[in-house]
């Protein structure tokens, strides 16, 4: 049965988060983010993610310069290729997401498996089109690293993901089994305009 203030409530979110979207933006990680950066990582302890998240949780100063390292190619402990690392943030000043991307893929993990850009929203903020917001906000990000095309890799089965990804020009290129992890991965490949 239709339900006239269920509809406007609905409405009213919707057209309320669309206007926000807009406002939102990638900023560097920095060690002035601590709080909600912890925030946002608890959000993945029910997650197989949440142990890429532990280290800022163990210690957020080594984590940020982990990261900043990363995208300057020194120390490539735990990305086998440079990476810059961003941060989702809303106009209440929220973590919502992060995005990496990578200079290239060259490596055998990331060539097989991965891509050059990857995304997380926190799981309290999905399904309300922020995938697509970091991916766009990615891919302006990977341009300015003078990147002219860029892979996106997937689940095969995760269906949001790849709507996020096609949403953004991606077209399919490669399925696969994946070689370190128990899936079967989608690849899409995105021209940068």
């Amino acid at each position: 049965m239709f339900n006239k203030q269920e509809w406007y409530n609905n409405t009213y979110n919707l057209s309320f988060l669309m206007c926000n979207v807009k406002r939102m933006r990638l900023i560097s990680p920095s060690t002035i983010w601590q709080k909600e950066f912890i925030l946002f990582a608890r959000q993945f302890q029910k997650e197989k993610k949440f142990s890429y998240y532990q280290g800022a949780i163990d210690n957020f100063d080594l984590y940020v310069a982990q990261l900043k390292n990363e995208e300057n190619n020194i120390d490539l402990t735990f990305s086998p290729t440079p990476c810059s690392h961003y941060w989702l943030i809303n106009n209440n000043n929220e973590i919502i997401g992060v995005t990496r991307i990578r200079h290239h893929v060259t490596t055998a993990n990331i060539s097989h498996d991965q891509g050059h850009i990857a995304y997380d929203i926190s799981p309290q903020f999905r399904k309300k089109g922020l995938g697509i917001k970091i991916l766009q906000l990615a891919l302006k990000k990977a341009k300015q690293l003078s990147l002219k095309k860029v892979i996106v890799a997937t689940d095969l089965f995760n269906i949001a993901s790849r709507k996020i990804i096609e949403k953004n020009q991606g077209i399919p290129s490669e399925i696969k089994d994946s070689y370190y992890y128990s899936n079967t991965i989608i690849k899409y490949t995105i021209n940068i305009k």
